[in-house]
């Protein structure tokens, strides 16, 4: 390398030398601009995260009280109650919320509804509220707001953040194996109300007929009888099928409610009447198969009393369908068994006098319901109530093949909604309860069924399945 090369080789490396060193300075004044800001950044990001986490965890509390809550709404008397006690409980029993631990979650509000607003972005209103236990669909919790301090508050502007959270969680209630009918409520209107009918054992027994041979005044609405349409088709023949089978594939749930079947169809009597052991029709090669199987005692009971003279009394929304349960116990026992005199017959001794035509204790006449469990169980079955013409197998009681399991409407009421009109073409109407009735004989238009009570989650082989589940 020449001279000149060198002196110039020696003048780059200085000046990159200078260079350098003046660069250094300025990383280092940038560095102590930028660090506090990426420390604050990290620090807001922190606080963000612990604030979203919180949140997060009042949300998961909120859910979890209102789920509580829900699954205590059955519509019973005490359904409200039961609702906010659950609720409180939990408050009580779980101190802490979350990983993080965010301490003691106190519930602000609790209020039950009887609807939801058409779409979430709607706000509740008063017209959703409810205070009536029976019509409590859905309960709605918030949770008291909770504070959360800022690591540096002066970076964000803020020293602290306050977060709550509410949840909406309500109760449906599936029933399958149902029997594909409506009644419309008996005590509506009457000052009693269904649920407390059905613990009161006078109206235990009263027989009501749930559908009404031939057409005019027997229907409960235009066109109406009492039908309600099934999953399997819409002809006549798919809801004698359902009708008739031990295990129909039939669902409905009582919050969406259910929809009717217009007409009167007199073929589904056969459908009723394989309960009976009696096979006809369609029906006629069903004997041989399981799912088509009589009850194990087919022994027809007798009318309440002003069903022979037609004097019922109306009551409610179901008119002159129901009657006062006075049947005639003596009567039966003696043409089937005179010579028992005394029976012990759901939980109480029975003395009976045929000659005298009297029972004791008077005031505690049994219901049907109660004598054909009492023939079952105690195999007091009369010789006319064996079946004889099923030949598919054994018989079970499970389900008990005399059992209908009916939605009950409140059928003034919808009818004054304009919910309940002739024709199949209007929404799914909401159901009061399913009710359990005793098919007392062979059906011929009419289909008569002794009260037994509603249906309730936990009885009934469980064919109540409650679905809780969350709505906002």
């Amino acid at each position: 390398m020449g001279p000149r090369a060198r002196l110039f080789a020696w003048r780059v490396s200085r000046q990159s030398q200078s260079f350098n060193r003046a660069e250094g300075g300025a990383v280092l004044a940038w560095l102590a601009i930028l660090i506090p800001v990426l420390l604050g950044l990290g620090t807001l990001a922190v606080d963000m995260s612990r604030l979203f986490s919180l949140q997060t965890q009042l949300q998961n509390a909120a859910d979890a009280l209102a789920l509580s809550g829900a699954a205590e709404l059955n519509s019973s008397s005490t359904s409200i109650t039961r609702s906010t006690n659950a609720i409180n409980n939990l408050v009580v029993n779980n101190q802490r919320f979350g990983a993080n631990g965010i301490g003691q979650v106190a519930v602000s509000t609790i209020r039950f509804l009887q609807t939801l607003p058409a779409s979430d972005a709607t706000a509740i209103s008063n017209a959703n509220l409810t205070t009536d236990p029976t019509a409590a669909r859905y309960v709605e919790v918030q949770v008291s707001p909770v504070s959360m301090n800022f690591i540096l508050p002066f970076f964000s502007g803020v020293a602290s953040a306050t977060t709550g959270a509410r949840a909406v969680a309500g109760c449906r209630e599936a029933i399958c194996q149902s029997t594909p009918m409506f009644i419309c409520n008996p005590w509506e209107g009457s000052g009693t109300t269904l649920q407390q009918a059905s613990s009161d054992p006078a109206q235990l027994r009263r027989l009501v007929d749930l559908k009404a041979g031939g057409g005019g005044s027997n229907q409960y609405s235009p066109g109406n009888y009492g039908y309600l349409q099934v999953p399997i088709g819409n002809g006549a023949s798919a809801l004698e099928q359902a009708i008739a089978q031990v295990a129909p594939t039939s669902c409905a749930a009582t919050l969406d409610g259910v929809s009717v079947r217009p007409g009167q169809v007199t073929s589904v009597d056969r459908g009723f009447n394989v309960r009976f052991d009696q096979y006809g029709g369609s029906l006629n090669s069903a004997r041989n198969n399981p799912n088509y199987r009589p009850a194990r005692d087919v022994m027809s009971f007798p009318r309440d009393t002003c069903f022979a003279n037609n004097s019922c009394s109306p009551l409610g929304s179901a008119g002159s369908r129901i009657g006062a349960g006075d049947w005639d116990f003596v009567a039966y026992m003696q043409a089937n068994h005179g010579s028992i005199t005394s029976a012990t017959i759901g939980g109480v001794t029975y003395a009976i006098n045929y000659s005298a035509h009297t029972f004791a204790p008077a005031g505690q006449r049994p219901s049907r319901y109660s004598v054909y469990r009492w023939e079952i169980d105690t195999n007091h079955i009369p010789p006319a109530g064996v079946p004889t013409n099923y030949n598919g197998g054994g018989l079970s009681d499970n389900p008990d093949r005399r059992l209908l399991y009916v939605a009950v409407l409140d059928c003034q009421s919808l009818t004054q909604q304009g919910l309940l009109t002739g024709g199949n073409s209007g929404p799914p109407v909401p159901v009061v309860a399913y009710a359990r009735f005793f098919l007392t004989e062979r059906v011929n238009g009419d289909v008569y069924g002794e009260f037994n009570g509603i249906v309730e989650p936990g009885s009934d082989n469980g064919i109540l399945h409650e679905l809780v589940q969350l709505y906002r």
